[in-house]
């Protein structure tokens, strides 16, 4: 729980995660009619909380393996689950920020999102390797377009992805369509 507490409380203080943050409302606000959002290992939940008081239209709901962060989402009203994804139900918007690149398996990953899609999956990783945490694959645009590929070569959908630029960390966020 203290670690949740101290990422959380960092969260704040670093004006890149507001940054790329205003980047998902942006693209959150492309998506007509959207009612449903899940956040894949949504952490404490912050962002999602974020969304729904931005767009009250807009439901979220989240997802993580780490058990400490139920605490926080009980305390933002937030709906979710300590699991990999929800299998049970469809999202308008399904976003996972910085959490392919920490998968070993990551076109199963990007798979499991699309199954649970109806309209928009944004996600976000670090452009190159940022030289810390536990990360499996170092993404760059060319990586991550191809990731994507291979993991719906079956599928129709739309793709572009773009960089969020920050002295801090640069982001490089996919945006696919159905």
């Amino acid at each position: 729980m203290k670690e949740q507490q101290q990422l959380e409380d960092g969260w704040f203080y670093h004006n890149h995660a507001w940054h790329l943050l205003h980047e998902i409302l942006k693209l959150i606000r492309e998506v007509d009619g959207a009612e449903s959002l899940l956040d894949v290992g949504a952490g404490t939940g912050l962002a999602a909380s974020v969304i729904g008081a931005v767009f009250p239209k807009i439901e979220p709901y989240v997802v993580d393996i780490e058990p400490t962060c139920k605490k926080f989402w009980d305390e933002r009203n937030l709906k979710g689950k300590i699991d990999n994804i929800y299998w049970e139900r469809k999202f308008d918007i399904v976003m996972s920020s910085h959490v392919l690149e920490h998968d070993e398996e990551p076109i199963f990953f990007i798979r499991r999102l699309f199954g649970v899609v109806k309209k928009r999956i944004i996600i976000v990783v670090p452009d190159g390797d940022v030289h810390f945490y536990d990360h499996k694959v170092v993404y760059g645009r060319v990586k991550l377009k191809e990731t994507i590929k291979n993991a719906l070569k079956c599928e129709k959908y739309t793709y572009r992805s773009f960089h969020v630029y920050h002295s801090h960390m640069n982001n490089l966020v996919a945006v696919v369509d159905k």
